[in-house]
């Protein structure tokens, strides 16, 4: 909540949420110092209750070795020696309890890890998968169907034929399907129905990274590395000369602006 406010604070204050956001975030604060309260009380009565349980088995040995001496029936020596294996069978128990608050975070942690490992990677290439050179640009949809949920249809029967060299125009509301077009041209995603053609070639049968070599895309969410414009220019083929990235941003526009940036 803390890293979406302050990342979305020019909408908090442009909408006058400030209150709104002060207030939820002091109902999730106060839900969360309640909860670290609990977990803390836990944690420090681990130790507390080993050390009654130990006390407790060393009362129960030296009651019983104190009934079984006045009978007869076991020495003082035994007695001390049950006392001192008493003693140290709980010495590990108490450490392990020293450790509880640690494996509890472990677990938490080896959860959020093991969420991630157990993700499936995105469509693999086919084994006979083939390099796309020296590509023309003739695309084709023909006959595309594709939903991201069962029932949601997203696109239905599309066909379309972007000749090499020419420009299209993909317009609609927000929903429309435009976005997955793309995602399923770079094989983001597989249809469902139908075939996707890149100059004659069924996108499946095409390796991944020769097929988005090819392709230039300009995302809707702007996102930069942590390194020069230069070098973000460069990530799209990082061989590319110096000359060639300026080239890049004067032919989108950039070049301009780019320059008056500091240093």
């Amino acid at each position: 909540l803390l890293e979406e406010t302050l990342t979305g604070q020019r909408v908090v204050q442009a909408f006058a949420q400030e209150n709104a956001v002060t207030a939820s975030f002091q109902r999730e604060n106060e839900a969360l110092r309640d909860i670290g309260i609990r977990a803390t009380v836990l944690v420090m009565l681990m130790a507390p209750m080993m050390t009654v349980l130990k006390n407790l088995d060393v009362a129960v040995v030296v009651g019983l070795g104190a009934w079984l001496v006045l009978q007869g029936q076991a020495s003082v020596g035994a007695i001390v020696a049950f006392i001192s294996y008493a003693t140290m069978f709980a010495r590990p128990l108490r450490q392990l309890a020293d450790l509880y608050n640690s494996v509890q975070s472990a677990l938490a942690g080896a959860e959020r890890v093991f969420e991630i490992v157990d993700l499936q990677p995105e469509l693999a290439d086919t084994p006979d998968a083939v390099q796309l050179k020296d590509i023309k640009g003739l695309v084709e949809f023909e006959h595309v169907y594709f939903r991201y949920v069962p029932d949601v249809p997203v696109l239905k029967d599309v066909s379309l034929t972007a000749q090499p060299g020419q420009t299209i125009a993909l317009v609609g509301p927000t929903g429309a399907g435009k976005t997955t077009i793309v995602n399923l041209l770079t094989r983001f995603y597989d249809v469902e129905e139908g075939a996707i053609r890149v100059d004659g070639h069924d996108i499946p049968s095409l390796q991944k990274e020769s097929l988005r070599q090819q392709l230039g895309i300009v995302l809707q969410d702007t996102f930069l590395f942590a390194d020069t414009v230069m070098e973000n220019i460069r990530y799209g083929r990082l061989d590319a000369s110096d000359e060639e990235c300026i080239t890049a941003a004067k032919l989108a526009n950039a070049d301009q602006f780019i320059r008056r940036l500091p240093q």
